[in-house]
C-alpha cells in the first residue's frame, strides 16, 4: 500500500518531517494573517455602521423636520404660483405673444416688431418650459419705464434677458424676454 510506504518514509526521513511541519506552520500562519485582516475589516465596517446609526438616531430625534418640510412646501407653492401655466407648448407661445402684443398696444410703442419663439423644455428642470420673445420698436423714456414696470409687477415671472437702447432720432430699443411655464403633469401609468 502506498500509505504504508509514505508513513515508513516519514518515520525514517527527518528532513521530510521537518519540511511537512514547516509547510503546516506556513499555512497556519498565513491563515491566521488572513483571518486577522478579515477581523480588522469587519471591525472597521462595524465602527462605520455604528457611527452612521448614531447619526441617524440623532436625526430621528430632531423635531424640526416637519417644520422644514412645511417651509419647503410653502416655498414650492410660492415659486409655482409665479410660473405661467399652459396645457401645450403652442398655448404657452401664444400666451406670451398675446401678453407682449397687448403691452405694445397699451403703451403705444411705435413701429413694433415682435417675434416669439416656440416653447422649449428647460434643460435643467423637467416639467418646465421656457418661451422667449424679442421686441423691437421706437420708445420714449416714459413708455420704456412703464413697460419695465409692467414686466416687474406681472404676477408671473418674465425675465428680461437683454435690453439694448439705441440713441437717435427716434430712439429705438431691442428687448429679449423669457417666460417660464409649468408643464402639465403627465398621467402616471400603472
Amino acid at each position: 500500500m502506498p500509505i504504508d510506504k509514505l508513513l515508513e518514509e516519514l518515520r525514517n526521513n527527518t528532513r521530510l518531517r521537518l519540511g511537512i511541519w514547516l509547510i503546516l506552520a506556513i499555512v497556519l500562519g498565513y491563515s491566521l494573517l488572513v483571518m486577522d485582516d478579515y477581523r480588522k475589516q469587519l471591525a472597521t465596517e462595524h465602527q462605520s455602521l455604528a457611527e452612521r446609526l448614531d447619526k441617524l438616531e440623532t436625526l430621528v430625534k430632531q423635531t424640526v423636520w416637519t417644520e422644514r418640510a412645511t417651509a419647503a412646501h410653502a416655498l414650492q407653492v410660492q415659486v409655482e404660483s409665479k410660473l405661467w401655466v399652459a396645457n401645450s407648448k403652442g398655448l404657452a407661445q401664444a400666451n406670451v405673444q398675446a401678453w407682449l402684443d397687448g403691452q405694445l398696444k397699451l403703451l403705444k410703442i411705435t413701429d413694433p416688431r415682435l417675434k416669439v419663439e416656440a416653447a422649449v423644455e428647460n434643460s435643467q428642470h423637467r416639467n418646465l418650459w421656457q418661451v422667449s420673445g424679442q421686441i423691437d420698436g421706437i420708445f420714449t423714456p416714459s413708455t420704456m419705464e412703464q413697460f419695465l414696470l409692467n414686466i416687474a409687477t406681472h404676477p408671473q415671472w418674465i425675465l428680461v434677458e437683454r435690453l439694448e437702447i439705441r440713441q437717435g432720432q427716434p430712439s429705438r430699443f431691442t428687448m429679449v424676454v423669457t417666460a417660464y411655464f409649468q408643464a402639465p403633469q403627465q398621467a402616471s401609468s400603472t
